[in-house]
């Protein structure tokens, strides 16, 4: 993850409230057109709900975004992804649980968990569970860019 490209985009300037977020992009110019991708993300915090459909709604990503592992997984029983992202402790239903269930619906879809707890076993635990990375949070906007593009889809 993290690898640059020598064609980048320019960076991405988010206004929000009266603070600054950038999100360095490191997508080759032939992925610029992302509307295609489909985004499931189950995260309980309406702010970090908020930005992340700022941070991909400048790149045309309208992610779906649900607020718990149940409802992320009857998001997934009615539509096809291509990533999904779990927070791990979230009400009802936590993101490890959820992906064990996805699991049994997709063994290949990307599940990459977000969690503020980070131990230096958190991905070994995330890939335990099934799941395919790990982000920690507090998140940047190039975190989440660098994993859709590690797991972006490639054309046929």
């Amino acid at each position: 993850m993290g690898a640059t490209h020598s064609t980048k985009l320019n960076s991405i300037l988010l206004r929000i409230s009266d603070r600054f977020i950038i999100a360095k992009t490191f997508f080759p110019l032939s992925v610029t057109d992302l509307r295609h991708i489909r985004l499931l993300f189950a995260e309980d915090q309406a702010s970090k709900q908020f930005i992340l459909k700022k941070i991909l709604g400048k790149l045309s990503i309208v992610p779906t975004i649900v607020y718990d592992g149940e409802q992320a997984i009857d998001a997934f029983k009615t539509a096809e992804y291509d990533i999904v992202f779990l927070d791990v402790q979230m009400p009802i239903m936590g993101g490890y649980q959820a992906s064990k269930q996805i699991r049994q619906i997709n063994s290949e879809v990307p599940i990459i968990p977000i969690s503020a707890a980070v131990l230096p076993t958190s991905l070994e635990e995330a890939k335990s569970n099934g799941m395919n990375e790990f982000i920690g949070k507090p998140y940047s906007a190039e975190e989440i860019l660098d994993v859709i593009e590690a797991f972006l889809p490639k054309p046929l």
